[in-house]
């Protein structure tokens, strides 16, 4: 059996950790998007062999379609020849508000990524 002591642990750790995910939530969609984003772009830059309008177009609807301030920087236009590298880096802006007080902050989300083109 259990003491009262081990019973009031228990439960303060689950309500910190309930709250903690409540309060952070979105912080942590935002890092993901940033994260998804990258990935989505590196590939349809693979896919079309470099960063093309088509590319440009497809990730600009999408990114119209969330509503938050995203900026995507491509080291390099256009098609790539074989061996040639590009680094992708989004990052969003986003507005933490944080807890029990009314204080916005501005918070930069960023996810950098490689792409090495393999095909020739």
């Amino acid at each position: 059996m259990k003491s009262v002591f081990e019973v009031v642990l228990i439960i303060s750790i689950t309500i910190v950790m309930f709250m903690s995910m409540v309060f952070f939530a979105d912080e942590i969609t935002v890092s993901q998007e940033a994260v998804q984003i990258r990935n989505e772009t590196i590939n349809l830059i693979e896919i079309n062999g470099g960063y093309t309008e088509t590319v440009k177009s497809e990730i600009n609807s999408k990114i119209e379609k969330l509503n938050k301030n995203i900026t995507i920087t491509v080291s390099k236009e256009g098609r790539l020849s074989y061996g040639e590298e590009v680094s992708i880096e989004v990052s969003i802006n986003y507005k933490r508000k944080m807890p029990f007080l009314n204080i916005d902050q501005d918070v930069i989300y960023k996810s950098k990524g490689v792409l090495y083109n393999v095909l020739p």
